[in-house]
């Protein structure tokens, strides 16, 4: 049979004639185009979240950042990523978008109040504050209180 070439698809590269296959592009690096001979890099502290990426906007913050919502689709700006503040967790492509999907969330021990979801308050106990989402506070604690540290009203202190 007739050997045919074919052009490398998004995603994929080929540096070399005559080779046999494409190459995805590694972590942190993508390629829009077809028949690429290499992948772009993202910018500076960001990354992507799988290999053969194809497009600049899969290049997020890595884990334990998060990127300033003020810097992100502005073709102006490179995103700027932040650590992530003591007490929140930041997995790879968080944002201090409240609507974005992924964002800092608190650790067991820690909670956020809605209105402020990037200050993080240490509780008291981790029964308190088990952590994992904005304003989360252990039963029958009030989520409006500072630490989950009052009780909900039809609950009271014991001990």
């Amino acid at each position: 049979g007739a050997v045919t070439c074919e052009e490398c698809s998004p995603g994929f590269y080929s540096p070399d004639a005559g080779a046999t296959e494409c190459s995805y592009c590694e972590l942190g690096t993508y390629t829009a185009e077809y028949a690429s001979s290499s992948c772009n890099s993202c910018a500076t502290g960001l990354t992507t979240e799988h290999v053969a990426a194809k497009h600049v906007d899969e290049c997020v913050c890595e884990e334990g950042s998060y990127a300033l919502s003020s810097t992100l689709n502005d073709p102006n700006l490179d995103t700027l990523c932040v650590s992530c503040p003591e007490g929140l967790d930041c997995e790879i492509g968080s944002s201090d978008n409240a609507s974005s999907l992924i964002h800092p969330l608190p650790l067991a021990g820690y909670m956020t109040r809605a209105s402020d979801m990037l200050e993080a308050y240490k509780c008291l106990s981790e029964s308190q504050c088990p952590g994992g989402g904005i304003a989360a506070c252990g039963e029958l604690r009030d989520a409006s209180s500072i630490a989950c540290g009052l009780c909900v009203h039809s609950a009271f202190h014991s001990g």
